[in-house]
C-alpha cells in the first residue's frame, strides 16, 4: 500500500460529527427557530437537496419549495 493510501497515517480533514441532539434539545431547538421567525416576520425556505433536517423544520414552520 502507497504511503498516501495507508490509513495510519491518513489525516481525516473534517472535524468529527457532532453528538445527535435528544429529542428534547431538538424540541427547543425548533420552538426557539420558530420564535424567531415569527419575531422576525421571516421564513424558512428549504429546497429538495437541502439536509433532511432542515427540510423538516421548513415543512414544519410552514414553507417548503420543491
Amino acid at each position: 500500500m502507497s504511503h498516501i493510501l495507508d490509513s495510519i497515517d491518513t489525516v481525516y480533514p473534517f472535524p468529527p460529527k457532532p453528538v445527535p441532539l435528544t429529542n428534547d434539545e431538538k424540541q427547543q431547538y425548533i420552538a426557539s427557530i420558530k420564535s424567531l421567525l415569527e419575531e422576525k416576520d421571516a421564513v424558512l425556505i428549504a429546497h429538495y437537496y437541502t439536509d433532511p433536517e432542515i427540510q423538516a423544520l421548513a415543512e414544519e414552520t410552514g414553507w417548503i419549495c420543491g
